[in-house]
Parts: structure tokens; C-alpha cells; sequence
């Protein structure tokens, strides 16, 4: 049968579940299976929530400066290209 998992003798190289976990390395800890995925989500959600903190305080300090971002930024020392703008400033 082509793709087959079985050997040449008909036999499966793997025979139960508890093979299955020492092929793959799994038969440690399962606390510490279960705790890194859990300890990525978090740091993750953490980034992502940074990051969207960051951009809604940007555009909170746009308005604040009467729309003129790019006013702010020139003075502040940022090469800006603007909408539509095909030279640098």
C-alpha cells in the first residue's frame, strides 16, 4: 500500500501510545507540556495589547496636536512621506 507506515514486514514500528510519546519526547513532564504553550499565549496577548496601546496613543497625541502629525514629526527630526507624496522630506 504506497504511504504506507508499515515496514517491509507488514509490522508498524510504532505498537502503542506510550511508544508514540517516547518517539516524540513526551513522556516527561506534562505540567511543563502544558505550561509553555499556555506561558506563549500570554506573553503574546501581552505584545499584541503593547502594541495596539502604543498605536491608539500615537493617533490620541495626533489629534491632541491638531491634526498636523507631520508638523510634529519634522520638528522632532523624522523623514515623512505623505500620502499620496512621492519626494522625501
Amino acid at each position: 500500500m504506497p504511504g504506507s507506515q508499515q515496514s517491509p514486514n507488514g509490522l508498524c514500528p510504532v505498537n502503542d501510545g506510550e511508544e508514540v510519546l517516547h518517539v516524540y519526547n513526551l513522556n516527561g513532564n506534562t505540567g511543563l507540556n502544558l505550561l509553555a504553550p499556555g506561558i506563549c499565549l500570554v506573553v503574546y496577548r501581552k505584545l499584541a495589547f503593547l502594541l495596539l496601546e502604543a498605536n491608539r496613543t500615537r493617533w490620541a497625541l495626533k489629534e491632541r496636536l491638531g491634526g498636523d502629525w507631520t508638523k510634529h514629526e519634522k520638528a522632532m527630526g523624522a523623514d515623512i512621506v505623505g500620502e499620496g507624496d512621492a519626494r522625501v522630506v
